[in-house]
């Protein structure tokens, strides 16, 4: 609905790839260290870090639990680690050494499926629509065990990462689905995330699962858009609105209808928001924003349908009441006088509109501040009223 803006998005980008590729290296590192102890015969350096060598181990060895060491406890993790890396070094009898080392190999291949290819860092920062190229790129590679995905391309394992880079310093204050929710990021003195936005993955990670981690597909968002209202709905660029290029702009504005509702104490006529579309929009906006009459089954079209945004906004009557209300108390007159003060004053109508309707006047900063496209929509209704009642419309 509201595009997500920053002037430095591709250098945030890049940051996040290379970190990102720094962490599986680091990774892929570990995996091979393991590897070239397990098929040695000699003494080894015992320096590997243990809290990334256990699940490395684990991953190499194709175990969920390894074997606690005969008078440890669970929280012996040195001693569990290098017990069992010396259990499952290559040993002389050939039963065992040929078992072993077919599963070492094929640990050295899932790698070079990952790493061989010159597109992994690539696929981190590039834009949406070479995606599901690169997505293809990686299945076409060869098949990835399920575990050795789960071990690099698991995103749940890199949320520090996506908070840092994402939730942070992208900036994003409020939900680009329906720029209703906040989605402020804070994190705690020892920067643990205490709040933020839930990262939706714009193409359906279970479809294109190595897009997964890609930047351009995470979308910062609330919990409610992301997981309640387009939870596993298959998005596309031609199906749905994109926060990262599309936004409501000016094919989709806010209006509203006067409608006569009862209340426990009387007769009330509020001001009941609606979504319209301006006239002429093309085809391919169209099915964007309100999608088809009908859809497929398990696809819903249209962001406008997914996220529920009539429906939802009008709750939010008691905002353009109040826009109304400071339009309909003061005179067009009065409120021209104002803006002329403010302009000798060296303030533009940016800072009278921030002052007197409490929200930001620009779209690119429409990320900032709950409602700020609907009510700059109904401002922008009222002051056209203004102007065609002074003239004599």
């Amino acid at each position: 609905m509201i595009l997500i803006n920053h002037p430095n998005i591709n250098i945030i980008a890049t940051k996040y790839a290379d970190d990102l590729f720094k962490q599986f290296e680091n990774k892929r590192g570990i995996i091979t260290r393991i590897l070239e102890i397990l098929l040695s015969t000699g003494n080894y350096d015992k320096n590997i870090h243990v809290n990334k060598g256990l699940p490395a181990l684990k991953l190499i060895l194709n175990q969920t639990e390894l074997q606690i060491p005969k008078g440890k406890t669970k929280n012996d993790k040195t001693d569990i680690l290098y017990h069992n890396i010396d259990m499952h070094r290559i040993r002389a009898d050939k039963r065992s050494k040929c078992n072993r080392r077919i599963r070492y190999n094929f640990i050295e291949t899932q790698l070079k499926l990952i790493f061989n290819s010159n597109s992994l860092k690539k696929l981190f920062s590039a834009e949406i629509g070479e995606l599901k190229k690169l997505d293809q790129l990686f299945i076409d590679g060869g098949k990835l065990d399920s575990r050795v995905y789960a071990y690099f391309f698991d995103y749940e394992k890199y949320y520090k990462t996506l908070n840092k880079y994402i939730g942070q310093e992208l900036g994003i204050i409020c939900c680009p689905y329906c720029n209703r929710n906040y989605i402020t990021y804070v994190s705690s003195d020892d920067e643990r995330r205490i709040i933020g936005p839930t990262y939706d993955h714009f193409f359906n990670k279970s479809t294109y699962k190595f897009c997964a981690l890609s930047f351009f597909n995470l979308i910062p968002s609330c919990y409610v858009c992301n997981s309640n209202l387009k939870n596993r709905i298959n998005f596309d660029l031609t199906t749905h609105l994109y926060p990262y290029t599309d936004e409501f702009g000016k094919n989709a504005f806010f209006d509203f209808d006067l409608k006569l509702v009862n209340t426990s104490a009387e007769k009330k006529i509020i001001f009941k928001p609606t979504i319209k579309l301006i006239n002429g929009i093309s085809p391919e906006d169209e099915l964007k924003l309100i999608g088809k009459k009908v859809d497929k089954k398990g696809q819903v079209t249209g962001s406008i349908k997914v996220f529920k945004l009539q429906k939802i906004y009008e709750s939010h009557y008691d905002t353009v009441e109040e826009v109304h209300e400071k339009f309909d108390a003061n005179s067009p007159y009065y409120i021209k006088s104002i803006k002329e003060k403010l302009k000798l004053m060296g303030v533009g109508e940016k800072e009278f509109y921030r002052f007197h309707f409490h929200n930001y006047y620009d779209n690119s900063d429409f990320h900032k501040r709950p409602l700020a496209k609907l009510t700059k929509d109904i401002y922008a209704k009222m002051e056209q009223i203004q102007k065609d009642t002074s003239t004599g419309i």
